[in-house]
């Protein structure tokens, strides 16, 4: 796992991305948080028979490289996942957790078995147009994504290794965190868009429940794609986050 080039000066600021493991899908808030934090990307390993503690291992590499005894963690979809076990495992370094769109089991296992046959057996070149079949319209249709940022994020997750999607894949299908949730201890926010298709709303209500102190925020019209949908402020979403266990769920 390594960190891209950092954007910004202030308060530490990490980014744990979702399946595509690149670190990159954040663009369209890289200007407004690198204006008040000092982002760090993270990009995934995706070579080997990696496990959740190699991942959060290397979370905790990519801090202490960079100096960083604490920082905000941002942990999307699968991130979330990651962002989970770090919390529960080294809540030192963190000094807030925000946990977009993610859950602590999934609960569509057909549509993860579907995700793993696709990524280990099928070639890639036949992977990309599938994705492509699919995603074009899911974004443009349901998440309303302009056209640009559609087109950034499939050139994005085309250059992603299939065998580290099939292998996060593989680790989502084996999680349940749900008994450990009680265990995280750091000032939780769990952020849901509303429309989401991948992970509902639901998900992130039980994941509220489950944090001792979380905040939940639902974000009407909004999608899987939170960060790449025109209007949602990431910035503005940190800025308003009240001071930890004094709001109640949303």
């Amino acid at each position: 796992m390594t960190s891209l080039e950092p954007i910004g000066d202030g308060p530490p600021l990490v980014y744990l991305p979702g399946l595509d493991g690149s670190g990159e899908l954040i663009f369209a808030q890289e200007g407004e948080l690198g204006a008040h934090f000092r982002l760090h990307r993270v990009k995934y390993r995706s070579e080997g028979a990696f496990d959740y503690h190699d991942l959060v291992r290397d979370v905790v590499e990519v801090l202490d490289d960079a100096g960083m005894d604490r920082a905000t963690i941002v942990a999307e979809s699968f991130g979330g996942t990651i962002g989970l076990h770090l919390a529960i495992a080294y809540p030192e370094r963190i000094e807030r957790l925000v946990v977009l769109n993610s859950f602590a089991k999934f609960t569509n296992r057909r549509f993860l078995r579907w995700g793993g046959v696709l990524t280990r057996r099928v070639p890639a070149r036949l992977v990309h147009a599938v994705r492509y079949a699919i995603d074009t319209p899911a974004l443009a249709l349901l998440e309303r994504i302009p056209r640009d940022r559609r087109q950034r994020f499939l050139d994005v997750v085309r250059r992603q290794p299939l065998c580290g999607y099939a292998r996060r894949i593989e680790l989502l299908e084996r999680l349940d965190l749900t008994k450990e949730l009680a265990q995280v201890s750091v000032p939780t926010l769990v952020v849901s868009g509303e429309a989401d298709r991948v992970v509902p709303s639901s998900s992130s209500r039980e994941l509220a429940e489950g944090i001792p102190g979380a905040t939940l925020r639902i974000l009407p019209g909004v999608g899987h794609a939170a960060l790449m949908t025109p209007g949602f402020s990431l910035l503005e979403l940190l800025q308003n986050w009240p001071q930890p266990n004094t709001d109640a769920h949303a």
